[in-house]
């Protein structure tokens, strides 16, 4: 059977049939381009669809279980590997997200709760989310320096597992306009209750005080207080025990968790200008008459 001839390409001369079949190669070469483009597009909004999917999903994921942070990948296969049998009943669930964070808690005793900490007063960190073995803890800011407690959470302290991840816009949101609880107030209060888990320090080198501390707990106040105001003419430990009669052991607990929070340096023994002996009243009348004869050149 033969093709109809179309009388549109019969009145063309050779040469134009030329140009037409150029001009139609140069078209279906654009139209393919542009097939291109649309196909590399469609693929790039996946793509981002899919990594904002991940990373909303990956944020409610660690809001769930804040430990999982630091598994490593190998680990968070398996548990997926299980909650995937599973058919995600929930008591399964439930085991498998308690011994991941059972592990991790573990690994966590291991970490340097001085890094942790000296990542909390680092002003670039911008929004964390703090958590420890116990659970999640809150929200921190340490731009304005400003900590958003987790409403279920009521231990007063915090334990070695102590960790943090970095918010997303989405949790930082969700306390836009409420006032939070000093960093640093709020940081000195929980490791006073949570000393056992700050490592201690030189006992014998001279301390200066450089920002005092604001204890919550009254009954604590008046001798945290009397620490301060010894530290903050320079001394050491031996020296403020004399001078301000406080245990030992609460004198000890307050340096480490002050060396701690950046806020009692080293200092030279020849700086240190707290007096630990008041001179005898005898010897002050003394001294005060000695001064007076030489005056009247008696």
């Amino acid at each position: 059977m033969s093709r109809a001839k179309n009388p549109k390409y019969e009145s063309m001369s050779l040469e134009e049939l030329k140009a037409n079949m150029e001009k139609s190669r140069k078209q279906l070469e654009h139209a393919i381009h542009n097939k291109n483009l649309l196909e590399q597009r469609k693929k790039l909004v996946e793509r981002k669809e899919r990594s904002h999917r991940l990373i909303v999903k990956g944020a409610e994921f660690e809001k769930a279980f804040p430990l999982s942070k630091d598994l490593e990948q190998e680990d968070v296969q398996k548990v997926m590997s299980q909650l995937k049998i599973s058919g995600y009943n929930r008591g399964v669930v439930r085991n498998v997200s308690n011994a991941a964070e059972k592990t991790v808690s573990q690994a966590s005793r291991n970490l340097d709760i001085g890094k942790i900490i000296s990542e909390f007063l680092t002003e670039r960190n911008g929004n964390l989310q703090v958590f420890d073995g116990s659970g999640n803890i809150g929200l921190m800011n340490t731009r304005t320096e400003q900590v958003w407690i987790d409403a279920e959470r009521k231990l007063p302290g915090i334990d070695a597992g102590v960790n943090f991840t970095y918010a997303t816009m989405q949790m930082a949101q969700t306390v836009k306009g409420i006032q939070g609880v000093d960093l640093r107030s709020w940081l000195w209060n929980v490791l006073w209750h949570s000393s056992e888990i700050v490592k201690d320090v030189d006992y014998k080198a001279y301390y200066q005080l450089k920002s005092w501390p604001q204890p919550n707990n009254k009954l604590d106040r008046q001798a945290i207080f009397r620490i301060a105001a010894c530290f903050e003419k320079g001394a050491s430990v031996a020296q403020v025990e004399q001078k301000s009669k406080v245990p030992a052991d609460v004198i000890r607990r307050f340096v480490k968790i002050a060396v701690l929070m950046q806020m009692l340096v080293e200092t030279e023994e020849k700086q240190a200008r707290l007096i630990t002996e008041e001179k005898p009243a005898e010897g002050l009348l003394k001294g005060f008459f000695g001064k007076l004869r030489k005056k009247l050149g008696l």
